[in-house]
């Protein structure tokens, strides 16, 4: 189990870089203003808040917001597990690689740079768009419909040394 360290208000910043720079500790933000945040933390960062709002986060060793309405980190690119079960409103626009993201009730989902992750549960989304995702570890979205273009078997036809006349 890793430990887990709580940050608020009145940590020196000097105190918070190192929290956040260590991949091994969970970091309880819940009383903290998150743009004290530095921009790169190794960290999980864990809150009981109803909000999870961090403006200049660009990677996080993953998210955990059980009780957050709302997820919004507009320049994360790079995190481990996100966990936002509760939150309605996702947003990570710039997100490119992933851990699990579990988000049951956001009903719009569009992360239009992810590219890998793990599983994506989105239980509630009637919206889902990440037009630029190739791995995945699964997709959980039973409110869409997803539809594929036919796909036709071409089968090359033989060298014309192989063609007989009839």
């Amino acid at each position: 189990m890793r430990p887990t360290v709580i940050a608020n208000n009145s940590t020196e910043a000097a105190e918070l870089e190192i929290f956040a720079s260590d991949p091994d500790v969970t970091l309880d933000v819940t009383n903290l203003d998150l743009s004290r945040l530095p921009q790169h933390v190794k960290a999980v960062l864990s809150t009981n808040a109803e909000a999870f709002n961090a403006p200049q986060l660009q990677t996080s060793g993953g998210i955990y917001a059980p009780h957050a309405t709302s997820l919004d980190a507009p320049q994360l690119q790079t995190s481990g597990n996100i966990t936002a079960r509760r939150a309605t409103t996702f947003s990570a626009p710039q997100l490119q690689t992933s851990g699990n993201i579990t988000a049951h009730l956001a009903t719009t989902f569009s992360l239009p740079q992810l590219q890998t992750s793990g599983h994506i549960e989105a239980n509630s989304a009637t919206s889902f768009s990440a037009p630029q995702l190739q791995t995945s570890g699964g997709i959980i979205a039973p409110k869409i419909s997803y539809s594929q273009p036919a796909r036709r078997a071409t089968v090359p036809a033989p060298p014309a040394a192989d063609r007989r006349a009839p």
